[in-house]
């Protein structure tokens, strides 16, 4: 059965495009993304420790599960309760994730294979602790350099922590919601974009833009937002 990364299971779940050329860019990147993906298969199974992948998967469907609401509804129509949970299930995750690292070290692909790699990084990723999340950057950042991890996963996560720090992204991948619609956080070097992108793997702008307003249920657009520091 053939595994993805989380952004690329992402990616693969959405409606054709309406645009040729768009589509064409999806396919092109879909065949690239599943032979990737087959390699780190190959290569590195389940990893050494199943009981951690499972471990770590079980952690995956829960934070999904609290999540199911955002897919299936705008975000105008979330509701209090609904984010509470979200949120309370992010706090119980971090607490799980962090007892993880703290016993076995950061999960890799030798550790945990490629779907618990990635499931980990995700976990982090919806992290409502900035702060340890910035911590573990230089690390994780070092894994993805030696591919113990995926590329693409490590992006998502330093762009939100450059968002969440006031500071423009790299890879475009964090983007705001606002009066009905999306908007890319603003990126440092522009022109450079799409080739950052395609250096850690990840789908044009073109085709992730497209991918969020499917699982988003939202327009967006090509305006800029500005990245405000959160707040301790």
């Amino acid at each position: 059965m053939r595994r993805l990364s989380i952004i690329a299971a992402l990616c693969l779940a959405t409606a054709a495009f309406g645009q040729d050329d768009i589509a064409l860019q999806q396919a092109a990147w879909e065949k690239a993304a599943e032979a990737r993906q087959d390699a780190l298969v190959k290569l590195w199974g389940d990893g050494s420790n199943p009981v951690l992948r499972r471990k770590l998967n079980a952690m995956y469907l829960r934070d999904q599960d609290a999540r199911k609401f955002m897919m299936a509804l705008p975000p105008d129509q979330w509701t209090d309760s609904q984010e509470r949970r979200r949120q309370e299930t992010d706090t119980a995750l971090t607490v799980q994730l962090k007892e993880i690292v703290k016993t076995f070290g950061w999960p890799t692909f030798r550790l945990v294979g490629m779907d618990g790699a990635s499931q980990a990084l995700l976990i982090l990723n919806h992290s409502a602790d900035h702060e340890w999340q910035r911590e573990m950057l230089p690390q994780l950042e070092k894994l993805a350099e030696n591919e113990e991890i995926q590329a693409a996963d490590f992006a998502m996560l330093l762009d939100k922590t450059l968002v969440a720090s006031g500071k423009p992204q790299r890879y475009g991948m964090d983007f705001k919601f606002i009066d009905g619609k999306m908007q890319m956080y603003t990126v440092e070097d522009l022109q450079h974009l799409a080739d950052r992108r395609e250096h850690v793997h990840l789908p044009p702008l073109a085709v992730y833009k497209h991918m969020l307003a499917e699982i988003y249920h939202l327009k967006v657009t090509d305006e800029v937002a500005q990245p405000e520091p959160l707040k301790p």
